[in-house]
């Protein structure tokens, strides 16, 4: 694993900053770094990748254009990049030359070239790749505006997609879950196949992934632990979101799809609970409840695990945490946590043996066992 990085442009920056002038998306360099050094040379395996949904295309802007040539196109001259881009000299430049600052690309006199970071991140055949993270972003640009962060600060309260409650949106507009779905997995691509080789697991047999979305984090603890078999606990329309995911994966037959809502319904039997950046998204109240809920499904023997980018004890940092709590603001109603104050809500919640491990980037988990 490489030391923490603390500058967000010492190894890595946004594509948003690049390609679509968002410079205020400062979080998203966060997965970009950091990572274990078979994550950053030449095509990994990743066995809980899946084939990628068709998205729909966006207009073929100068925005779709830049993005293709960066695909297709390891090394380009730079008036014939202007070219290809259709775009004059000076903005081709200021692109590419930032493309350079960031660390994705390199320049050798006039050609540009992509570094191993933009190849993992940023080509769209990578099983990394960060696109659909940032068609959210892009698509939601308001959300990360000024204007629209300091209504957030004001307020208090979320306010993505208009309204105060996200996940309801995603239940009434097909749309908008799809898309968040996507941009969760590419989010989570690099972090799944990593915090399942972090503890042994062999001693459990099924494990209900609570909100897993498309199921990445379901996909990479399989892979990594053959005995398991997985429950995907979801709204019903993510559910079926997530057949497409499942059906070329080798651990598909390995996995029952459950629709519910974790507040309402009750959870089917499992040995092994996990949470993946679910707890950052509801106050500490409602935590408590699902720490609660997990405690009492469980046999003893069994064990919870919460996969969050954590705080340091003093909050000075990194700058992942404080970025993404920021970020939450428009979104949730919550925020990153201390690792003692997750410990507090699993211990509270009857837990025994709370463990806190590094994975991936900035990622931990959290975890603890019923006795």
């Amino acid at each position: 694993m490489r030391p923490p990085v603390e500058s967000p442009f010492d190894e890595a920056g946004s594509e948003i900053i690049l390609i679509r002038s968002r410079p205020l998306l400062i979080d998203t360099w966060y997965s970009m770094k950091t990572l274990p050094e078979r994550e950053m040379r030449g095509k990994p395996p990743h066995p809980c990748a899946a084939p990628r949904p068709r998205t729909r295309r966006t207009t073929q802007t100068w925005r779709s254009r830049v993005r293709r040539h960066r695909i297709r196109r390891v090394r380009r001259i730079a008036p014939r990049l202007s070219a290809a881009l259709r775009l004059a000299r000076r903005p081709t430049e200021a692109l590419a030359n930032m493309a350079v600052a960031l660390g994705f690309a390199r320049r050798d006199a006039d050609r540009y070239m992509l570094t191993t970071l933009s190849e993992a991140f940023l080509v769209e055949r990578s099983p990394t790749y960060f696109g659909p993270l940032f068609d959210l972003m892009y698509e939601t640009s308001e959300t990360f505006s000024l204007k629209s962060l300091e209504k957030a600060i004001r307020d208090n309260a979320p306010h993505a997609y208009d309204g105060p409650d996200v996940f309801r949106s995603h239940e009434q507009h097909a749309e908008l879950a799809a898309r968040f779905t996507r941009a969760m997995e590419s989010v989570s691509a690099v972090h799944a196949p990593v915090w399942p080789t972090k503890l042994d697991l062999s001693r459990h047999r099924v494990m209900l992934d609570v909100g897993g979305g498309s199921g990445v984090h379901t996909r990479g603890a399989l892979s990594a632990w053959p005995a398991l078999r997985g429950i995907l606990f979801d709204l019903p329309n993510v559910c079926e979101l997530s057949r497409s995911y499942f059906a070329k994966s080798p651990v598909r037959e390995h996995v029952t799809l459950h629709p519910g809502d974790m507040w309402n319904d009750p959870f089917p039997d499992a040995d092994l609970h996990f949470y993946s950046n679910v707890f950052h998204i509801y106050p500490r109240e409602k935590n408590v409840l699902l720490a609660h809920k997990s405690f009492e499904a469980l046999a003893p023997g069994g064990r919870i695990v919460l996969h969050e980018i954590l705080y340091r004890d003093d909050k000075s940092g990194p700058l992942a945490a404080a970025a993404f709590s920021l970020k939450m603001l428009s979104w949730t109603e919550d925020e990153q946590y201390l690792s003692r104050e997750l410990t507090g809500i699993l211990t509270g919640a009857g837990f025994s043996s709370i463990e806190t491990i590094a994975s991936a980037g900035h990622c931990s988990v959290v975890t603890g066992m019923k006795r």
